[in-house]
């Protein structure tokens, strides 16, 4: 995918703009009450296959329910349930977000 800039703001850290004008960031930006779209995970492994085989596939809208104070665990809310991630691997989850 070719990037057309790149934009800084203190609420989303550094966030990409496609060529389609969606903003790109990761799952791990987000802040409680925000919702988003899964686009993709980065990486390959076990970890990989355990989050898509979790649901966490792109197109799957969810909304993030709760984040820890230091960042780590933060909990989704997904389909029917609800799930916590290590920020680490929610740092491997490019997503959009779908509300302000």
């Amino acid at each position: 995918m070719i990037y057309s800039s790149t934009i800084m703001s203190e609420h989303q850290g550094t966030a990409k703009i496609s060529e389609n004008g969606s903003r790109e960031l990761r799952l791990s930006e987000l802040r409680t009450g925000e919702s988003g779209r899964i686009l993709r995970l980065v990486g390959s492994g076990e970890v990989h296959r355990r989050l898509l085989d979790m649901g966490l596939v792109t197109g799957t809208e969810f909304k993030v329910a709760t984040v820890a104070p230091l960042g780590d665990p933060i909990g989704l809310k997904l389909r029917s349930f609800s799930m916590s991630l290590r920020k680490e691997e929610a740092s491997k989850i490019i997503v959009e977000r779908t509300n302000g």
